[in-house]
């Protein structure tokens, strides 16, 4: 059992895979919750009546489930799997799919009884199927069928269909013999051909349909704060999402459009028309003592498609409570936030590990102590939204009338506080200028200004200053490789402010390992970085090893634990790459 909070962040998977996966039945996500499902529809805007009309029930052939989550009260007799370890948690959370493969359905009315009709799965690779009685001219879902025949009944709470038939979704209650009320969320997407969507990987960046495999919206992402809490919350989700705004333009991630709404009065989370960022209180999610779940996001994806036709969100008040009280661990919402709308976006979880067993690559999507978007996180982001390419021109800086060329690096950047060196080479002081493409590193700069070096933020004949601005690195040669959020670099090295980035790295045992306090010196600057640290023996051995991610203000100190680790005085921790 786990004896300290574990952050069950969960994500549904809206897609199926094969009998590899570790899922006992590979279209069923089952959750425990501690209160009434019914919460969970209750005072939202339910629509019980059905859209299948009987004289068009043809229409509605040829789809495959896309996903089904079950919720179901929390009993002693439920059966799951215990969470004894952060390997554990990673391996149940995990996003990763290798060995996984998509199966279509073909679900199809087949007319019984008479006013009877059965919506099965012609390929029989779905064991459930769903029962309907027509009744006035609609067909009304009444009861679930099993391989062997029985029947179970169930209450119907709400219909939604997409305006163009892509995706539908069914929500109700029933009793299971064996984990006893139920509320079930069923989304059927329509095959658009004969073979699942397939696309070509990206690099291993975790996603949420595998690593590499990058599946977004492809349309502009509208979002929604729904229920009764959505006025109080809107600032903070409002903040979170611009989290995502990795190329620093409002309203943007990447190449894709967003913008947020404030709904109060919404629909229940399965419906497929709107994407709901719900707060609901009254019940929370975890299946075991000793974890929590603090939020769970619904992205939900076309069979046939490669593209995210909807998703929700559930944010759930009462787990950060029950965190504070008896973990006495105080999370932060936002940092839970801006990770759960990762996943609306289509992020996976970055669980990978270096050969040491430490986290590859520090990332908001992974369950180690990052609070903020890394530059793993980017990387990802812009290789699922990419932007589109402007025309090529020559590098320049522009001083008044007169032009300094400068070399733009044409390697991977990954800090938001450099610089570029310039100096005024005209007979008169210049207070304006532009940073215009680099055509071969695909950079582009706007919001340009003078940093460092003049006051009054002119610059006088033949001084030389520190630009900055927001720049943005549309890919390599081969254009196949995006980066965001960096200003400049000048002869392909990064230019800090003057005699200003440097850093403390300290390392000291407590009782609960071999703490590293991490400060930046600087009085001005504050710099962004992904690193190793290292723990070196007497001999100069490397003996352990740590990436990190940090985001240090000017004179702030972060600390980083090797948990469980004590090492003699006579070794120390050092930066095995520098700081960028």
């Amino acid at each position: 059992m786990l004896k300290s909070i574990s952050l069950l962040i969960v994500l549904v998977l809206s897609a199926s895979c094969d009998e590899s996966s570790k899922k006992k039945d590979p279209y069923t996500d089952i959750y425990f919750v501690h209160g009434d499902v019914s919460l969970l529809y209750q005072g939202y805007a339910t629509d019980r009546g059905s859209f299948i009309n009987l004289s068009e029930v043809d229409s509605f052939n040829n789809y495959s489930i896309a996903s089904l989550s079950a919720m179901f009260e929390r009993t002693e007799k439920a059966e799951v799997d215990e969470v004894e370890s952060q390997e554990d948690l990673e391996n149940q959370n995990s996003t990763s799919r290798e060995g996984s493969e998509a199966k279509l359905n073909n679900f199809t009315f087949i007319a019984e009884d008479e006013g009877v009709y059965i919506y099965k799965d012609l390929n029989n690779s779905f064991p459930l199927s769903f029962v309907f009685r027509a009744t006035d001219g609609k067909l009304n879902l009444i009861a679930l069928k099993d391989s062997s025949g029985e029947q179970q009944s169930l209450d119907m709470v709400h219909y939604s269909l997409a305006e163009d038939k892509r995706l539908m979704s069914f929500m109700f209650e029933f009793n299971d013999p064996k984990r006893g009320k139920g509320l079930i969320a069923a989304y059927f997407s329509k095959n658009t051909q004969e073979t699942p969507w397939s696309v070509e990987k990206k690099k291993d960046y975790a996603y949420i349909q595998g690593d590499g495999v990058a599946v977004g919206w492809q349309k502009d992402l509208n979002l929604d704060i729904c229920g009764p809490e959505a006025l109080m919350n809107q600032d903070l989700v409002v903040s979170s999402m611009k989290e995502w705004e990795v190329l620093g333009e409002e309203g943007k991630v990447g190449g894709l459009s967003y913008n947020i709404s404030v709904n109060n009065n919404p629909p229940p989370f399965s419906d497929v028309n709107t994407n709901c960022i719900y707060y609901s209180r009254g019940y929370r999610f975890e299946d075991q003592d000793g974890t929590v779940v603090l939020g769970l996001a619904f992205p939900r994806i076309s069979m046939t498609d490669p593209e995210i036709l909807s998703a929700s969100l559930i944010m759930l008040p009462d787990s950060f409570i029950k965190a504070r009280e008896e973990f006495g661990s105080d999370l932060d919402p936002a940092d839970t936030l801006t990770h759960e709308l990762g996943h609306v976006l289509g992020l996976g979880h970055e669980f990978k590990r270096n050969l040491l067993g430490n986290t590859k690559y520090p990332s908001i999507m992974g369950y180690e102590d990052v609070s903020e978007v890394t530059e793993r996180d980017v990387e990802a982001i812009l290789a699922l939204y990419p932007i589109e390419v402007l025309p090529k021109e020559d590098p320049k800086v522009v001083l008044g009338e007169t032009s300094l060329n400068f070399n733009i690096d044409a390697f991977k950047l990954d800090s938001e506080d450099l610089y570029v060196a310039a100096t005024n080479v005209n007979d008169e002081a210049v207070c304006s200028f532009s940073v215009k493409l680099d055509s071969d590193s695909r950079i582009i700069f706007s919001d340009v200004y003078v940093e460092y070096g003049s006051d009054d933020k002119c610059i006088a004949p033949g001084q030389k200053v520190y630009i900055t601005g927001v720049s943005s690195n549309y890919g390599d040669e081969l254009n196949n490789t995006f980066y965001a959020t960096f200003s400049g670099v000048l002869s392909n090295r990064v230019i800090p402010p003057p005699s200003e980035a440097n850093f403390r790295i300290e390392g000291k045992n407590n009782v609960s390992g071999y703490a590293v306090e991490i400060t930046n010196l600087s009085n001005t600057a504050r710099v962004s970085s992904s690193f190793e640290l290292g723990i070196i023996d007497s001999n100069g051995l490397l003996v352990e090893t740590q990436s990190v991610y940090m985001s240090l203000n000017p004179g702030e100190t972060d600390t980083r634990l090797f948990r469980g680790k004590n090492y003699p005085d006579s070794y120390k921790v050092i930066a095995l790459d520098e700081f960028r």
